[in-house]
């Protein structure tokens, strides 16, 4: 054994077992990892098939079989719903003596938003993924030489009954024109790029007037490193669009209305969702005129009106 897995063995753990699928494991491990570093805790994220997608595997075999067994041991604490802030998690991981096993989705970030930069590097993606995604966007600045803005559009398994008996509510038409009339307006030459499950609906859906281009189906952590690098994001509803916007450096836009107030996700969330959507993005219906006069003024350095 060697010293600093030693020295990881002394410590306090921190340990959860991921599910569902990318957006869902994104958060999970944000959030664990975040939590981690306020509690000064090893952090231990089992998930072997999320681990390949990364730089870094978050464990390495080695460390999943010293620790499974204290982690199996844990004192397990979970979740009261998966998209709030909840303080006694935090609490918990700070005060408490003993190992801690997490359930839940954490999908909040306020549990690892101030280790930003710490998080992106913990879940950079493997190299293969950022230069196949990076040659992507390169070829798009070549042909186009203008501002690239992403368009994240998920409908698939959210236009089922059954989501929308549980509360989800698909972006809408109206919603992609007001965003993308919204960027126009910014930049007139902007060029849209557009992840979408659902080509057909996209262009038949889309503003019309826009300068549009349509990804190639790629893997899903291609895609989201090629929406990572463009320069502003359209994002709609669930988790993956929410990392796409997170890990954009421009501006993000969002769906304001992607739960209805009352149903079983409704209640997950809290008033406007504010522990899971973040501050300083911008809802679809919020008066543009106000906001290029203060934080895109600020943000591009110049007078735009």
């Amino acid at each position: 054994m060697t010293k600093n897995s030693q020295k990881r063995e002394e410590m306090l753990l921190l340990c959860h077992h991921l599910s569902g699928r990318l957006g869902n494991q994104f958060f999970q491990s944000a959030s664990v990892l975040g939590l981690s570093y306020s509690s000064n805790r090893t952090a231990i994220i089992f998930s072997s098939s999320f681990n390949g997608i990364l730089k870094k595997p978050l464990l390495t075999p080695e460390e999943e079989q010293l620790h499974k067994n204290r982690c199996a041991e844990a004192r397990v604490i979970g979740e009261g719903s998966c998209c709030r802030y909840e303080e006694h998690i935090v609490r918990e991981t700070v005060q408490g003596q003993t190992d801690i096993r997490l359930g839940g989705y954490l999908q909040s970030w306020k549990y690892f938003d101030r280790f930003r930069e710490q998080i992106k590097i913990a879940l950079a993606f493997s190299e293969q993924i950022v230069r196949q995604a990076t040659e992507i966007v390169q070829k798009l600045r070549a042909e186009h030489n203008f501002t690239l803005i992403g368009v994240h559009v998920r409908r698939g398994d959210y236009a089922l009954d059954s989501s929308k008996k549980s509360g989800y509510v698909m972006a809408t038409r109206e919603y992609f024109h007001k965003s993308m009339t919204f960027f126009q307006k910014l930049f007139p030459n902007a060029i849209f790029v557009v992840a979408c499950e659902t080509t057909e609906w996209c262009k038949s859906n889309l503003l019309q007037n826009a300068s549009t281009t349509y990804l190639e189906t790629h893997s899903a952590a291609v895609d989201l490193s090629i929406l990572s690098q463009l320069d502003h994001i359209i994002i709609s509803t669930g988790t993956y669009s929410w990392w796409a916007g997170y890990l954009n450096p421009g501006m993000t836009v969002y769906f304001k209305d992607f739960i209805v107030p009352g149903t079983f996700i409704g209640k997950q969330f809290n008033e406007d969702a504010k522990d899971y959507l973040l501050p300083q993005w911008i809802r679809f219906d919020q008066n543009v005129r106000t906001f290029l006069q203060t934080r895109v003024c600020s943000l591009l350095g110049s007078a735009i009106l």
